[in-house]
């Protein structure tokens, strides 16, 4: 005959184990979305610091249009961590505008779309030249 304090031992043993197994698998998909959520949080603040220096980069452009309405852009800069740089077309009162940004392994790309009114620059449309995106193999600057 099996004594049943002994059943019961074993029953709380194997509950124990189980609950102990749900615990730790809780715990290991807790930790791993943070993970992940950490990594998608410091991503995002790159896109956000790449948009600021493609700000940057297109007001110094504007910047020396106004100056110089000849002016071909600017050239490939350290700026605020990042790197910065210009190319600008004009025909006839229309310029055409590249910018290209870098911060880390975030590369930024936007084409400008301007015109020249009585030697001032006025942004008539921009678009992202390509999305956004995270770099591989890229030579450091």
């Amino acid at each position: 005959m099996v004594n049943p304090k002994v059943d019961e031992a074993g029953f709380a043993m194997a509950l124990a184990l189980m609950v102990l197994l749900l615990l730790g698998s809780a715990i290991g998909i807790a930790v791993t979305t943070v993970a992940i959520e950490g990594h998608q949080l410091a991503r995002d603040a790159r896109m956000v610091k790449a948009d600021a220096l493609a700000d940057a980069a297109i007001a110094e452009t504007l910047a020396a249009l106004a100056a110089n309405p000849d002016s071909n852009g600017v050239p490939g800069h350290l700026f605020a961590g990042g790197w910065i740089e210009s190319k600008a077309r004009r025909t006839g009162r229309l310029v055409a505008i590249s910018v290209h940004v870098e911060i880390g392994a975030v590369h930024r790309e936007i084409d400008i779309r301007a015109e020249l009114v009585e030697r001032r620059p006025r942004v008539l449309g921009w678009q992202p030249a390509s999305d956004s995106r995270v770099l591989t193999n890229r030579r450091a600057r």
